[in-house]
């Protein structure tokens, strides 16, 4: 296949990344060494607006609440999922992962939301402060918000992690998991020191991806808490860091804060390195790992508090030229950064650098002796005790969240505490005003064109994408993708802000739209690739005999691939439909807003006055009922993507 017809084929998705990646890091970079006071460049500066970055203690405390947060998410997720497929698989209850596939149902900022009503109430007095003993002020106590918050992060991602894990012990030889038993062993001695080892692979493959998606997310930690009660040593000059001000959070207030928009991009970027930095971590090995871990102990220290952890710094130095001594290099940095950080009493001080080495290391290794151990045959050779208890609490968790905007929606009341099982005064008053007071059906047409428009677009960028990267073995491409989908963020949203203002592409549902479809690629390549690496090659040659290539693909696959197209366009739709924060920077004219935009606007960040959560629930409601609708109009389609299935 010639070059320039490869070109071809990669044309719309070489647009559509240029407009929402390649220009605006390019743009960033350059803005990044001027003052440009809202967006217009002043004077050349230089490296100032770097020097004022690096010296702001907060972005380096910010990045550390990042790092543990993202790692206890994953461990906490992890943990849950495997105690969930491994009882799925074990007492084959494939009604413990269909309860578990809930969260799917509900728009992420929906289930947030609900959840902050649930836990926080009023102060802190809510429903779960009357079921639990756990402290529930979001807003005051510091612990409290930051694990709920990884809880419901947990929670987000409990069904993907569920599914994965159970396809994947399912693979399992049975000839082994049979041995085992034969040997005495039980159903949980089994998973840890059987299954987990075979299934080594995706678990890492997970965890690496998960890792990285809970690092850069923003949602959760806004949503339910709005970065956390203030740290006390998250009162700097430059910024205040609370307890979940993750980077995306810190992220998202320098740019609605700041003017500059030189020291906007200036964040933005080191946020992108940093990210970037421990993605390619977890890619590399050898020497060129080493060099990653050297270049992240050189910027998480190069931060204004921080920089005595440089002290370490010869020891990853000499690991360049021994390999064998950087389990003992990062080993011994852990223990002087806990040693600073006790003396000091402060975060700042913790580096993040050792932590993430040794994680790379445990995740990468080829035996889990750090998770497969071996139990007391008396825990092991449980009842199925265990196994109820869990599932128990995983049925209540999917289902509070729901039941609590069913309760809402249909309460005479504008209140979060549920006083009994169902509302006293039970209306339909809140359905009816959503709509003629608060006008949700002009936001809901908004999100049906943004929807719409994604679908499309996502259809004709991934179909000719996946079909030369299947018939060209085009593997990079596949990498950049998902490394794309890793690295991506809120802090890439600030770059792509500045270059739409400049050519006039706010409050433009179109070119949201396209961000959108940047999005939705990586999932769409992995389900379309599927399907031409599947398609019968004898169908394609013949044609080929009296059409070009294009004329096969449109001709012939295309036809053939309606299915997996279906799929294709319910990717796009539904990920431009449960999307929250591109259309709430993007969009700041309210007559654009999409559902999401408008769902948060009855409520507001946490703390905020006179919230409207029956018009949030009823709206919500809705909202549910219109993604379950589509999702059965799909649902022919999502279980039909062989092409051994169609009729050729």
């Amino acid at each position: 296949m010639k070059k320039n017809n490869i070109f071809f084929y990669l044309l719309p998705t070489l647009i559509v990344f240029g407009i929402v990646a390649i220009a605006p890091m390019i743009y960033a970079v350059v803005i990044s060494f001027f003052e440009a006071p809202f967006g217009k460049i002043s004077h050349f500066a230089g490296l100032s607006n770097y020097a004022f970055a690096l010296s702001d203690s907060g972005l380096s405390l910010s990045l550390r609440i990042s790092f543990f947060w993202a790692l206890l998410s994953c461990i906490s997720t992890l943990l849950a999922a495997i105690m969930s497929a491994s009882i799925i698989v074990h007492k084959k209850w494939d009604f413990l992962q269909y309860i578990s596939l809930i969260p799917w149902m509900i728009p992420p900022y929906t289930a947030i939301l609900s959840w902050r009503g649930l836990i926080h109430g009023y102060g802190g007095i809510s429903l779960m402060s009357k079921l639990l003993p756990f402290p529930t002020n979001l807003q005051f106590d510091g612990t409290a918000a930051f694990f709920w918050s990884i809880f419901i992060a947990s929670w987000l991602y409990f069904p993907i992690a569920t599914s994965t894990f159970t396809a994947a012990m399912k693979q399992v030889p049975e000839n082994l998991v049979d041995a085992a038993r034969l040997d005495g062993a039980g159903n949980l001695e089994i998973t840890l020191n059987v299954i987990i080892p075979h299934i080594r692979p995706t678990i890492t493959g997970w965890f690496l991806i998960s890792f990285a998606s809970f690092f850069r997310d923003f949602s959760v930690p806004f949503l339910l808490t709005s970065g956390g009660p203030t740290l006390r040593e998250g009162f700097t000059s430059k910024s205040i860091i609370g307890t979940t001000t993750t980077i995306g959070v810190l992220n998202y207030r320098i740019f609605r804060n700041n003017y500059n928009d030189g020291l906007i991009a200036t964040y933005s970027l080191i946020f992108a390195v940093v990210v970037i930095t421990i993605g390619i971590l977890w890619m590399t090995h050898g020497k060129r790992r080493i060099g990653s871990l050297l270049f992240l102990k050189l910027l998480c220290n190069s931060f204004a508090g921080s920089r005595l952890g440089l002290l370490t710094l010869p020891l990853y130095v000499g690991s360049l030229f021994k390999r064998n001594i950087l389990r003992l290099t990062l080993y011994v940095d852990l223990l002087y950064t806990l040693f600073q950080v006790f003396f000091h009493k402060s975060l700042l001080y913790l580096d993040i650098t050792p932590c993430v080495g040794i994680l790379v290391h445990l995740i990468t290794t080829k035996k889990y002796s750090w998770l497969s151990y071996s139990l007391k045959s008396r825990w092991t050779r449980d009842k199925g005790v265990v196994a109820i208890i869990f599932t128990a609490l995983v049925f209540l968790s999917m289902i509070l969240p729901i039941y609590n905007i069913f309760w809402m929606a249909f309460s005479s009341s504008n209140s979060l505490l549920m006083t009994s099982f169902l509302p006293k005064k039970a209306t339909f008053e809140n359905f009816a005003n959503v709509f003629t007071e608060e006008h949700l059906h002009v936001y809901m047409k908004n999100t049906l064109i943004v929807s719409s428009i994604t679908a499309v677009f996502t259809v004709i960028t991934s179909l000719p994408l996946s079909y030369i990267v299947s018939r060209r073995k085009l593997t990079s491409v596949m990498n950049l993708l998902l490394f794309f989908s890793a690295v991506s963020g809120i802090h890439m949203l600030s770059p792509i802000y500045m270059i739409f203002k400049s050519i006039g592409l706010l409050n433009n549902l179109w070119a949201i739209s396209m961000i959108y479809t940047a999005h939705s690629l990586p999932m769409t390549l992995f389900i379309t690739r599927g399907l031409f690496d599947r398609f019968p090659r004898e169908i394609e040659e013949a044609a080929s005999l009296d059409m070009n290539r294009f004329m096969v693909l449109t001709k012939v696959i295309v036809p053939l691939s309606l299915p997996v197209i279906f799929v294709s366009a319910f990717v796009g739709f539904t990920r431009a439909w449960t999307s929250f924060i591109t259309a709430m920077i993007f969009i700041t004219d309210e007559s654009k807003y999409t559902i999401g935009v408008k769902l948060y606007s009855f409520v507001g960040e946490i703390g905020s006055s006179y919230p409207k959560w029956s018009y949030f629930a009823a709206s919500s409601l809705i909202n549910i009922g219109i993604l379950a609708f589509v999702f059965l109009i799909f649902g022919k389609s999502l279980m039909k993507t062989s092409v051994n299935e169609i009729d050729v």
